[in-house]
């Protein structure tokens, strides 16, 4: 999977299909006890602001990351 921002792509507020995440100015992410990132979770209002979205991320059984879904 190739993760490499693509050139002029630099809002969160994407036109193109796929997933979308509203406008935030925080970002944490949850890890496994292999250190791989399990979640990410984006915020307005800063560390303890409102949720506004939020990914989860899936591995196989050789920790290659497999999935990225948003559950909310």
């Amino acid at each position: 999977m190739n993760l490499t921002p693509r050139a002029g792509v630099t809002s969160s507020q994407q036109t193109e299909t796929g997933i979308s995440i509203p406008k935030h100015d925080y970002i944490a992410l949850t890890y496994n006890s292999n250190n791989d990132p399990t979640a990410v979770t984006y915020r307005i209002g800063g560390p303890s602001g409102s949720i506004v979205a939020t990914l989860s991320l899936g591995y196989d059984a050789s920790f290659n990351l497999t999935s990225v879904q948003r559950i909310s």
